[in-house]
């Protein structure tokens, strides 16, 4: 929850800005990031119509 809060504090690097990826604020202000390899499925969220999907899936509409 800590790096969560900071993470919001820091506000969006220039290289995120541009690159649309929220990883590189934390590697830019050296927050280590880890990466795992798993078997789930994920959806991504990157767009409304993708909410609306999670949404369903969720049971949450």
């Amino acid at each position: 929850m800590n790096i969560l809060r900071q993470f919001v504090e820091l506000g969006p690097s220039g290289l995120e800005i541009t690159e649309k990826l929220e990883q590189l604020r934390l590697l830019k202000n050296d927050i280590p990031v880890h990466v795992v390899i798993t078997q789930y499925q994920s959806i991504g969220v990157g767009r409304p119509e993708e909410l609306k999907i999670v949404s369903r899936i969720l049971g949450k509409t």
